[in-house]
């Protein structure tokens, strides 16, 4: 049977700080010697959405935002 271990809170703060540096699932899971995987699964679990931009406007979740012609919605 496998031993599945839980992430510790420092190595959450360690894919966030990675996250945030641009560094890749496969970077970051050399470096907390784990699998690609767990990470990538880690961050699904407990991803937040954020509902604005980075400079402020709305964040526009549309499928077709590229082809829309409404706007100021």
């Amino acid at each position: 049977m496998r031993a599945f271990t839980h992430f510790a809170e420092s190595d959450r703060r360690d894919i966030e700080h990675g996250l945030n540096a641009r560094k890749t699932f496969k970077q970051l899971a050399q470096e907390l010697k784990k699998h690609p995987s767990s990470i990538a699964r880690e961050v699904k679990r407990h991803r937040e959405l954020r509902e604005s931009g980075g400079s402020g406007h709305c964040f526009n979740q549309c499928l077709h935002k590229a082809g829309c012609r409404k706007r100021g919605l």
